[in-house]
């Protein structure tokens, strides 16, 4: 099995994809992980939280197609580096959060919604390729690679509550613990920094990575 992965790795076109996914994984586990501190310790709205959750799934039921037909006009790579703005441009609306109402908010979740569902359809539409590759090639490893990707974004969602953990800890965020706490400034400010920045960043390597996927006889593009 170690040495099957080890060729797998070596393949630079699902290498590319691999850490893509993985780093929207961990940008929408971070957003989603986010969102119940942002709403109850900084909007004291913890009833906020579903109706967030609610308009970033819709966009995943709606919007597949139209990103399929836009990524086959503009090119794979540049439709999702658009997918990517726009969901980060999502997260970075909560750094208002503070200062407006919660339509906004829920304007700038339906919009990281919408970028999410882009990232998927690019990210789903490129692993068959690479599996098609691989059998073209003489391999016969499918479903490893399949599992592979499913592992990648499973680590990527694994590490999102992680890396936000860090950045409140940072903050001088003080645990609940099944009780009322009043965070600090910093604290609040830091549960909304977390949640902008770190999907951003994400967010921009996995857009860098995707870059370098470039099946055999494809030709570079600008």
């Amino acid at each position: 099995m170690r040495p099957a992965v080890k060729e797998i790795l070596a393949n630079r076109p699902f290498r590319a994809l691999l850490g893509a996914a993985a780093a929207q994984s961990l940008a929408t586990g971070v957003l989603l992980a986010g969102v119940p501190y942002a709403t109850r310790q900084v909007l004291g709205d913890p009833a906020l939280t579903s109706a967030l959750v609610v308009v970033f799934v819709v966009p995943d039921l709606l919007a597949a197609r139209l990103w399929a037909r836009f990524g086959a006009r503009v090119g794979t790579r540049r439709a999702y580096a658009l997918a990517g703005a726009l969901f980060a441009a999502g997260c970075l609306g909560f750094l208002a959060a503070p200062v407006v109402a919660p339509g906004f908010l829920l304007a700038a979740m339906l919009l990281a919604g919408a970028g999410h569902a882009g990232q998927l359809v690019f990210l789903y539409g490129l692993l068959p390729g690479c599996v098609a590759e691989e059998a073209a090639a003489g391999g016969d490893r499918g479903e490893l690679l399949s599992g592979v990707f499913a592992t990648g974004e499973a680590v990527g969602l694994a590490l999102a509550p992680f890396g936000y953990g860090l950045v409140l800890a940072a903050s001088g965020y003080v645990s609940a613990a099944g009780h009322t706490v009043h965070q600090s400034g910093t604290a609040r400010f830091g549960i909304l920094l977390g949640l902008a920045l770190l999907p951003l960043l994400a967010t921009v390597a996995g857009t860098l990575s995707l870059r370098g996927h470039r099946p055999a006889g494809v030709p570079a593009r600008p």
